[in-house]
C-alpha cells in the first residue's frame, strides 16, 4: 500500500494532477536522495481494507507512545478532521462525526496526515509492517 495516494487523470498522454504541489512537497520532503517504488493503479474512490488496516496499526502506535486507548484516539481523530454529519432521530437534529467507513482512499490518506501532524508520531513506512 503506498505510503499516501494521490489522484490523477491522464490528459492527452500526461498524468495531470489534482493537487500537484502537494505531491511534489510529500515526494521531495519524504524521499529525497532515497529510492522509492510507483504504483499506478486506476482510481477506486473507496477506501480500502488494507488501509483500514494500516489506520489501525497506526492508532496503536499512538496508543503505545501516549497512552491513550486507539479507540479514543480514533473518536478525538474523527471529532477534529472529519466534517460532522447531522441526523434527525426523534424529532431532534443531532450532530455526529463522520465515520471513516465513508472515506474515499485520497480522504483517508489526507485524514492519516493529519493525525500524524497533529499527534507528531510518524506514519510507519507501510513496507516494514505485515498488515
Amino acid at each position: 500500500m503506498p505510503t499516501r495516494a494521490f489522484k490523477a487523470k491522464i490528459e492527452n498522454g500526461k498524468p495531470i494532477l489534482e493537487n500537484p504541489t502537494e505531491f511534489k512537497m510529500f515526494l521531495f520532503g519524504r524521499f529525497e536522495g532515497k529510492e522509492i517504488e510507483l504504483s499506478i493503479d486506476k482510481w477506486d474512490n473507496k477506501r480500502s481494507g488494507q488501509q483500514n488496516r494500516y489506520y489501525w496499526f497506526y492508532l496503536h502506535l499512538i496508543e503505545e507512545e501516549t497512552g491513550n486507548e486507539a479507540l479514543d484516539v480514533h473518536e478525538m481523530a474523527k471529532r477534529m478532521f472529519l466534517p460532522p454529519k447531522f441526523i434527525k432521530c426523534f424529532g431532534k437534529e443531532i450532530k455526529i462525526p463522520k465515520s471513516t467507513t465513508k472515506l474515499n482512499k485520497l480522504e483517508m490518506s489526507d485524514y492519516l496526515s493529519k493525525i500524524e501532524r497533529w499527534s507528531g508520531i510518524p506514519l510507519p513506512d507501510p513496507q516494514t509492517i505485515k498488515l
